[in-house]
C-alpha cells in the first residue's frame, strides 16, 4: 500500500514539474517595464518590439501574437504574425508602432499587452493550445523633448507568462486535484482494505 501511494505521489510531482518546466521555457522580453515607462509625447510615433524567447525544453515553439490591451496606441506591424520560436533563441522579434494621440494629455499612462498563444500545424490544421505567455509595457505622456532624453535600457525585462498570476492559479488548481484524486484513490483503497480485512477477521472466527 506504502508503495503504491509513493509511485501516485511521485507521479504527480513530476507532472507538476513538468508543467512548471514548460511554462518557464518560453518568455517575453521587454524594454520598459513599471519605473522605467516608454516616454513618448502626444502626437509621437515610435516603433519599438519585444522579444520571444525558448531557451528549455525540446522543440521549437510558434506562437500567435493577439493585441489585448492598449490597442487605441499601439498595432502589431509583423504582416505575419506567427512566430516560430526555435529552441535556444530569445531574440525573436515582435515589432509594434506605438501611436500617442495629439489629445493625450501630460501624465497620462497606457498599457500595452501582448498575447502569444501556442499553436501547432499539422494536415492542413492550425490548433491553438491553452497554453500562452505574455508581454506587456506602460507608455507614459510626457513633455516635448523629455522622451529624448530617456536612455535605452541594455536589458530587457523578461516575463513568463505570459498572466503570471493566471499561471501560478493553473499550476495550483492542477496540484490542488492532483491532491485530491490521490486523496480519494488512497481512500478508496483503504476502504476495501478494511472491508477484506473485517472479512478475513470474521472467517477466523468460524
Amino acid at each position: 500500500m506504502n508503495h503504491k501511494r509513493n509511485y501516485l505521489l511521485i507521479g504527480a510531482l513530476l507532472f507538476v514539474i513538468i508543467f512548471v518546466s514548460y511554462v518557464e521555457s518560453a518568455g517575453v522580453a521587454t524594454s520598459y517595464w513599471e519605473g522605467y515607462e516608454l516616454k513618448m509625447a502626444p502626437g509621437e510615433t515610435r516603433e519599438v518590439s519585444m522579444r520571444l524567447q525558448n531557451m528549455v525544453g525540446s522543440e521549437d515553439l510558434t506562437f500567435r501574437a493577439e493585441l489585448k490591451e492598449g490597442g487605441e496606441i499601439a498595432v502589431l506591424t509583423d504582416e505575419n504574425l506567427d512566430y516560430l520560436v526555435p529552441l535556444g533563441r530569445n531574440d525573436v522579434r515582435v515589432n509594434l508602432r506605438i501611436t500617442i494621440p495629439q489629445d493625450a494629455k501630460f501624465g497620462d499612462k497606457y498599457n500595452v499587452r501582448v498575447l502569444f498563444r501556442e499553436i501547432k500545424s499539422g494536415e492542413g490544421k492550425t490548433v491553438e493550445f491553452a497554453t500562452a505567455v505574455e508581454g506587456s509595457f506602460p507608455v507614459l505622456i510626457v513633455g516635448e523633448g523629455e522622451q529624448s532624453l530617456q536612455e535605452s535600457p541594455t536589458t530587457g525585462q523578461i516575463t513568463a507568462e505570459s498572466g503570471a498570476k493566471g499561471k501560478i492559479a493553473i499550476i495550483l488548481l492542477i496540484i490542488a486535484g492532483v491532491i485530491v484524486i490521490i486523496y480519494l484513490i488512497i481512500k478508496k483503497r483503504k476502504k476495501t482494505e478494511d472491508k477484506k480485512s473485517s472479512k478475513t477477521k470474521a472467517e477466523k472466527k468460524f
